[in-house]
């Protein structure tokens, strides 16, 4: 929704679709128009090869130094580094993941962090509930880091 709102910001359409929505658009040739732009957030959910004439974009949201196949993540090699080579674009939000790109022989993305909604950060929905959501694989560094905030901060962590 952030980054529906920050692209909106430029006049552009925005429409959020999932992955198997978009594949069955490709694959049954319905697409909106032939100047749509897709950004993918997460394209391992993709199994088939994206025509040349559709523009798309990766957003990576993976840490690269956990995945030593990177960018397959232990998914079907050749496809998924098909997509990444295809792609107009990689954007990626993180300067740590930008400086291993090179040594992973795939080119350089796009420095794009995360945007932030003051829309989003201001809903009341979210207000008192909680502190912090945590989504995303609970290694032990991040067990201990939120062990910490939790010992000196009386927060409200939920993890999902």
């Amino acid at each position: 929704e952030s980054l529906k709102q920050e692209l909106e910001k430029f006049n552009c359409e925005v429409r959020i679709i999932d992955a198997n929505t978009i594949m069955k658009y490709i694959q049954n040739n319905m697409l909106y128009t032939k100047t749509a732009k897709f950004i993918f957030l997460f394209i391992w959910h993709v199994n088939i090869i994206i025509p040349s004439d559709i523009t798309y974009f990766i957003y990576n949201l993976e840490q690269i130094h956990r995945y030593t196949t990177f960018p397959a993540l232990n998914i079907e090699n050749n496809l998924i580094n098909q997509l990444f080579k295809n792609s107009k674009e990689i954007l990626d939000y993180s300067l740590t993941n930008i400086s291993m790109y090179d040594k992973l022989n795939i080119k350089k993305p796009i420095y794009f962090p995360i945007p932030i909604s003051n829309t989003l950060l201001n809903n009341t929905y979210f207000k008192n509930k909680h502190d912090i959501l945590f989504f995303g694989s609970l290694t032990e560094r991040r067990k201990k880091i939120l062990f910490e905030l939790q010992r000196q901060i009386p927060l409200n962590i939920i993890i999902l």
